[in-house]
């Protein structure tokens, strides 16, 4: 199951902090491209690589990770052609990525347990690694998973095990934690995905509690509000043009809208048939106020048109693709990971 598969915790040994020098990048594979209406999918080379979710960088190339090959890899949308990059030192535990302003690539090491930088122009890896945890006589790692840019350049990041909030300063290298609660925990909160709205403040989501989280990095201050539907729990996360802010739910095709100016909730079913369990996972916002999202259960691309209450679906050619992440591109093409089907696959509705 997806939840698993993101959110396992293995004990680890520690990593020593030194500058990492590149591995060099393969040969650019030309992929081949199935069509079928406005999709095109791209199958890598290999099997069973455990794509993760994508981001995009500014000259519109596609980022991501694939796990079971400790590869950072990158697909040119202009050419067709895939460079994967094996991660030196990494532990097969690659999830979030984000894209920094110098255009470079920061990236979550799960299981390696710290959050790496790589430069594309020079193909240089920097890793910064994370403290170790001692739990029930166990060393743990952090878990890094998602990963955010604030407007100072900071990369914010969720720390699954540890129940804590990061903030990296590329600058320096200082990394400072914010815990969740007053009392350390771990491994009680699960701190998933997060993203930063236009005032600085960063909102979090929470996978093992069915809250919704706000740090506000000048004081320190971190609030935990309770969501609607209480037998869920959120993944990703995002905000809108307005200020408000957007989660997925994993476990019934959740999709919950929060306004911080009247702490008001409301809830969305992306659910083609309502009686059915429905998982979506990424979410993104457009200026113009649509939501979209990916719903592996429906294997398909949803639409919530600004406004409206209900979802439209694009169903995704490949069977059981299992779509992850989705990013925008800067002609209005979108672009995601199939999972399931080991696949670069692109849409324009």
């Amino acid at each position: 199951m997806l939840i698993s598969l993101l959110l396992i915790a293995v004990t680890l040994v520690g990593c020593s902090g030194s500058p990492l020098s590149a591995n060099p990048a393969v040969e650019g594979i030309q992929l081949t491209t199935i069509t079928s209406g406005r999709f095109h999918e791209y199958p890598l080379p290999q099997t069973g690589n455990g794509l993760m979710r994508p981001v995009i960088d500014q000259n519109g190339d596609i980022w991501f990770g694939e796990m079971e090959y400790n590869h950072l890899s990158v697909f040119s949308p202009h050419n067709a052609l895939l460079q994967q990059i094996p991660i030196p030192e990494g532990a097969n535990g690659i999830m979030g990525l984000t894209v920094a302003p110098d255009n470079t690539i920061w990236f979550a090491e799960q299981y390696g347990n710290f959050i790496g930088h790589y430069t594309p122009t020079t193909r240089e890896f920097q890793r910064y690694p994370l403290t170790l945890l001692e739990h029930n006589k166990q060393q743990l790692p952090s878990a890094p998973n998602s990963l955010a840019v604030d407007q100072q350049g900071n990369i914010w990041f969720t720390e699954l095990n540890a129940d804590m909030i990061g903030v990296l300063n590329p600058r320096t290298g200082a990394i400072k934690q914010y815990a969740l609660t007053e009392h350390k925990t771990v491994q009680q909160y699960a701190p998933y995905s997060l993203t930063i709205d236009k005032q600085g403040v960063v909102w979090f989501t929470l996978s093992n509690k069915p809250l919704l989280g706000r740090l506000d990095p000048p004081t320190g201050k971190v609030t935990l509000i309770e969501i609607p539907e209480k037998q869920n729990r959120l993944m990703e996360i995002t905000h809108d043009a307005e200020g408000a802010i957007w989660a997925t739910g994993f476990e019934q095709g959740l999709v919950l809208k929060y306004k911080p100016t009247t702490q008001q909730f409301a809830v969305y079913r992306a659910a083609h048939e309502p009686k059915r369990a429905n998982g979506v996972y990424g979410i993104l916002s457009q200026q113009n106020g649509d939501i979209w999202v990916v719903s592996t259960s429906e294997n398909a691309i949803a639409q919530l048109k600004h406004g409206e209450q209900q979802f439209r679906y694009y169903r995704i050619p490949t069977a059981s693709s299992m779509p992850l992440g989705l990013v925008e591109g800067p002609d209005g093409t979108f672009w995601f990971t199939e999972t399931g089907g080991n696949r670069i696959a692109s849409f324009k509705p």
